[in-house]
């Protein structure tokens, strides 16, 4: 069911092919990227009726699909929303799914080298550095990253990238700030079956 106050979702490993439209679902509209060959990626952002009309206001733009490391891993959308005094207000919507680093915890992961995970990045700061300078990027996603346990940062310090509420150990690409790591939360085990 949709959330009362949420206005964007955005989803990743969608696992279906050979899509790269938009469709309406009652009054929300969903966007799509798959490639027909791409089995494990699929990236897709559904806006809520308020954010589709951001989105028409901001000139229905075609969203920006791109094709990376072997997948089919960033979609994004512009919004044009208006603050209280009718002033607007650009976003870029992005949906991500960076692929895993060679040390995946899972044996059926796909390992993908340094230079594919640069490449995923690469065309993310292609993106925010194409962008009118007033408008605001907001990356969404599914980052593939192990952000660590233990006491292996500073945590607590103003400097510190995670938190000590954290549930896996650490891979090699430590780019990451994980807000959420700050906060004390259940840790739920998830699976993926084929």
């Amino acid at each position: 069911s949709m959330e009362k106050g949420i206005d964007i979702y955005t989803f990743q490993e969608l696992k279906v092919r050979g899509v790269g439209n938009e469709f309406i679902l009652g009054e929300h509209i969903f966007f799509l990227y798959a490639e027909e060959a791409d089995r494990r990626s699929g990236v897709g952002i559904m806006l809520s009726p308020n954010a589709r009309m951001a989105w028409e206001r901001a000139g229905s733009p075609e969203p920006i699909r791109k094709f990376c490391a072997k997948g089919s891993r960033i979609i994004a959308v512009t919004l044009c929303y208006k603050d209280p005094r009718n002033n607007s207000i650009q976003l870029c919507v992005m949906s991500v799914h960076m692929p895993h680093n060679a040390n995946a915890p899972h044996k059926n992961s796909k390992k993908y080298s340094d230079d594919e995970y640069l490449q995923c990045l690469q065309c993310i700061d292609d993106i925010v550095n194409n962008l009118d300078k007033n408008t605001v990027p907001l990356i969404f996603g599914d980052f593939n990253a192990r952000i660590g346990k233990g006491e292996a940062y500073s945590t607590g310090s103003a400097n510190s990238l995670v938190g000590k509420f954290r549930t896996t150990e650490t891979n090699d690409r430590k780019r990451l700030c994980v807000p959420s790591s700050f906060f004390p939360k259940k840790y739920y085990n998830t699976w993926d079956i084929h």
